[in-house]
């Protein structure tokens, strides 16, 4: 790659409006770690493109990729370093679990009353919003196709929403997500109730492109941000609920590859 290609930076998968400053307080940290490591850095985060524009992408110096579309080939182009810790039910160490949700006055008691029901999750491609969503009705061995029609919000935020305002009937809510709307979007959470949670998932890599840096620098490189991501200030600790991180190795997210094949054999390839 030429040495004087501009590089972008994203960390897109938390970044609400109202968490936006500390979102760039955290790159400001991390972007000295790169340096310091001997990389190039942006000064700033890119925002407003598309993810696969930037987790496939060698100008990518470093960025966070959802576990499913990492396992379904960003893999192939970059190293995974630290995996953050966060704050927020549902969340063990490296690990978390998405939190099902539907309206606090429904009457339904468990996601088994649920069958034929409106779902809602964010993208099809989506580990927290989808494939856990699958992982949980393997689990439980309900009968797939097992709801009764599926809505496609575009984020987790807008299916909060949906479910608050009766657009959809249950879904399934990436952990921090929950505790992000729990805190931005109180007229939505107000009208909602946490039913149950899907298995537990390794969590939400950052990553770095391959052409960038080889093995032993990604290394060296994931320990460094370990340690700083344990340090945060406390203002982003609190405002990113980031309290900690973890090494999550490859073998980790082989788990989360054999949920598509579990899915498929068990009628849960799609929800409806």
């Amino acid at each position: 790659m030429n040495q004087n290609s501009p590089l972008r930076a994203a960390l897109p998968m938390y970044d609400w409006p109202e968490v936006n400053e500390a979102n760039d307080q955290l790159w400001s940290i991390i972007k000295n770690e790169l340096i310091s490591a001997g990389l190039r850095a942006p000064d700033g985060l890119t925002r407003n493109i598309s993810y696969s524009a930037l987790w496939n992408e060698p100008d990518c110096v470093f960025s966070q990729t959802c576990s499913r579309p990492f396992v379904d080939g960003v893999e192939r182009h970059v190293y995974t370093l630290a995996t953050p810790v966060y704050d927020a039910a549902g969340c063990e160490g490296i690990l978390n679990a998405s939190q099902i949700v539907c309206r606090a006055d429904d009457t339904r008691e468990s996601v088994k009353d649920f069958q034929k029901a409106t779902v809602v999750c964010n993208t099809l491609d989506s580990q927290s919003g989808f494939y856990s969503m699958s992982a949980y009705l393997i689990e439980k061995q309900l009968p797939g196709p097992f709801f009764g029609n599926t809505k496609l919000s575009g984020s987790h935020r807008e299916s909060v929403e949906m479910i608050a305002d009766g657009s959809a009937d249950i879904g399934a809510i990436d952990p921090v997500s929950w505790e992000l709307a729990k805190r931005l979007e109180p007229q939505s959470v107000k009208y909602l109730r946490v039913i149950d949670e899907t298995p537990q998932v390794p969590g939400l890599p950052f990553i770095i492109s391959r052409q960038l840096i080889d093995e032993e620098k990604a290394q060296a490189l994931t320990n460094s941000l370990i340690a700083v991501l344990k340090n945060l200030p406390d203002r982003l600790r609190s405002e990113l609920l980031i309290v900690g991180a973890g090494s999550a190795k490859l073998d980790q997210y082989e788990y989360v590859r054999q949920i598509d094949n579990r899915a498929i054999a068990a009628g849960h390839e799609k929800f409806s």
